[in-house]
């Protein structure tokens, strides 16, 4: 999709301690956060912008040469609404008593341009559905059921789309 920024990688790895309580994750998100919205050149979006999908503390303290791991995977999102294939993921260790990112990666789309406000009527939504799957509406409706929204990449622009899941075998 175009305007996508890879964030990370190998050659952008620079240690950087944070100045919390490695045992408080809210600290911790709180202050990736406030690194994401230091680093606007960086990142490219604001990190109101990106839904906290895990935080996990792996404790393996006195482990002989091992130091605790936290791992944070943040979900772009836009009014709401994820965006597909947009991430970004931070893994820190516990060294010397801080939080230190050790590495971090992802892809965000700092350009997106969508509408998330206008989405078609129910009735059409059910036309296309039914057009596309080749039976009536009728049918259709009885065979799916929503799954959520996301923003997507689709036939050249971005698009906020509804998803079904079907019941059928």
């Amino acid at each position: 999709a175009p305007g996508s920024r890879d964030v990370g990688g190998i050659r952008d790895l620079d240690q950087r301690t944070l100045s919390v309580d490695p045992g408080d994750k809210a600290a911790v998100e709180k202050a990736l956060r406030a690194l994401i919205d230091a680093d606007a050149t960086r990142f490219g979006i604001a990190s109101a912008d990106l839904k906290l999908h895990h935080l996990v503390h792996h404790r393996l303290g006195g482990l002989e040469g091992l130091a605790d791991i936290h791992q944070a995977i943040f979900k772009q999102t836009r009014d709401g609404l994820p965006v597909k294939g947009a991430e970004l993921r931070f893994t820190l260790k516990t060294l010397q008593g801080k939080p230190t990112i050790v590495s971090q990666n992802g892809r965000l789309f700092p350009q997106l341009d969508v509408d998330t406000r206008t989405t078609l009527p129910e009735d059409v939504i059910e036309g296309k559905l039914a057009e596309r799957l080749g039976s009536s509406p009728q049918s259709d409706a009885a065979a799916l059921r929503p799954a959520g929204e996301q923003i997507v990449y689709a036939r050249g622009a971005w698009r906020r789309v509804r998803l079904y899941e079907s019941r059928s075998a």
